[in-house]
């Protein structure tokens, strides 16, 4: 297991777990935990890669326990690699980082800020595994909680008292979805809300902000209020959630080491500026008039300057807008055979693409498929691609059945109405190529491309 540096947090002493060496069947391992609040539990062990899954007992069906810690595992590995860091080491258990089931801890989870450690109650662990029993469903608590063990950016954007702080909270709240995405898990109900749903509605938050001339940055985030529905913490995460939408698994994996590689922040006005610099290096763009115009965030001159002389001489993008007349079906003619199918629709959540990739993989038929949004005059545009399992055909289809499994990225762009090209890259051993792209059919039926 990899080593890690010494941790500093201040005014918390040593935890030490101990664990005997009877070991039990399915390979857990019964060990005594000390819990946040200083309790000695009899726990059993469920190691991963990177994860131990502490529970009260070794009875557990085995497939599903397989199933939970091959989950943490995954969604650990997407914060890693978003964030280049592994928490500092607190709470641990054979190397790993620990998720336990307790009866008592700070909330329905609960996890320390930059390090390892989460525990959960007794009724989250059985909502977790019962759901992911009965109905292949995670309960989005522990996804959250890594979100805690892996914010290294206080220093950085956190905003400075007396103003409210929900930054370290929106980040958990956003990176909770997308390292549920990366897992390829179905949530479970949040609150009693279908989780689909409850995800829209954090995603649309910052259409309904925009709607509204009289908010900005000031009046909501900063004051730690969000008038157009959850809170500001969702707000936040509405706001880096439509950047991640927009330019893709790149922004996604670059985005937080931008953040952490600028300097510490002594103000809040410090730490807006930094989120504006570090979301344009990410993007590769000048996002400096998004931020303070389409956004009204209160970014200084002296950032706007900053960002501007980084991008200064950048080539304004070739080709044509992003458009609905752009929908239908495009190939290159160089390798007949396989396609896409694009759909560029106008939604109630704004502009979204979605796009059908048909391909061969060991000699079958192999789909991918992804869904972002995009911005008006948008010319270029990255999706994140999934591969999609499960279920059958016809009479033995069962959407509960569904998994998805994060595959790559792929970026179009378009020289004109009936040509454009894309570059795709796989997460794994498959690399990364390029197609030149033509259209099949001139356009569809009543729908122009300008």
């Amino acid at each position: 297991m990899r080593s890690y540096g010494p941790l500093r947090l201040i005014g918390i002493c040593t935890l030490v777990i101990a664990y005997s060496l009877s070991q039990q069947a399915l390979g857990q391992t019964q060990m005594t935990y000390t819990s946040f609040d200083g309790e000695e539990l009899v726990r059993y062990a469920y190691v991963g890669d990177e994860i131990a899954v502490l529970v009260d007992s070794p009875d557990y069906d085995a497939s599903v326990m397989n199933e939970i810690v091959a989950t943490f595992d995954r969604a650990y590995d997407y914060y890693f690699q978003a964030t280049g860091r592994h928490p500092a080491t607190y709470f641990t258990y054979q190397g790993r980082a620990t998720i336990a089931q307790v009866s008592s801890t700070c909330g329905a989870g609960c996890g320390y800020l930059g390090a390892t450690g989460i525990e959960i109650l007794d009724s989250t662990w059985s909502l977790l595994y019962e759901g992911v029993r009965d109905r292949g469903e995670f309960d989005q608590v522990v996804f959250y909680e890594l979100g805690r063990n892996f914010w290294f950016y206080e220093s950085k954007i956190g905003l400075v008292a007396p103003d409210p702080n929900p930054i370290p909270t929106g980040f958990a709240v956003a990176m909770r979805f997308e390292s549920m995405d990366a897992a390829g898990v179905d949530g479970g109900p949040f609150n009693g809300i279908d989780f689909n749903v409850f995800r829209s509605q954090v995603r649309g938050l910052i259409d309904e902000y925009l709607a509204d001339e009289e908010l900005n940055f000031n009046n909501t985030i900063r004051v730690g209020e969000s008038p157009v529905g959850w809170g500001a913490t969702d707000l936040f995460a509405s706001f880096y959630l439509r950047l991640a939408d927009e330019f893709g698994l790149s922004f996604k994996r670059n985005f937080w080491k931008e953040v952490g590689a600028l300097p510490d922040r002594n103000s809040t006005q410090d730490a807006v500026d930094n989120m504006a610099i570090a979301a344009s290096l990410a993007a590769d763009e000048n996002l400096g008039s998004r931020f303070s115009q389409d956004w009204r965030w209160p970014v200084s001159q002296d950032a706007l300057d900053q960002i501007d002389q980084t991008f200064q001489g950048n080539p304004q993008p070739d080709g044509i807008e992003l458009q609905g007349g752009l929908s239908g079906s495009w190939y290159d003619p160089s390798r007949n055979g396989e396609g896409f199918v694009l759909d560029f629709s106008s939604t109630t959540l704004g502009n979204v693409l979605s796009i059908y990739w048909f391909t061969h993989r060991d000699g079958e038929p192999y789909w991918l498929i992804g869904t972002t949004s995009y911005s008006p005059g948008s010319r270029e545009i990255a999706i994140d691609l999934y591969e999609v399992s499960g279920t059958g055909f016809g009479a033995d289809f069962d959407s509960d059945e569904i998994s998805q499994t994060q595959w790559g990225s792929i970026t179009l762009a378009f020289d004109s109405c009936s040509s454009g090209s894309a570059s795709w890259s796989h997460n794994g051993s498959l690399g990364s190529g390029q197609f030149d792209l033509s259209r099949i059919a001139l356009e569809l039926d009543g729908v122009a491309c300008n």
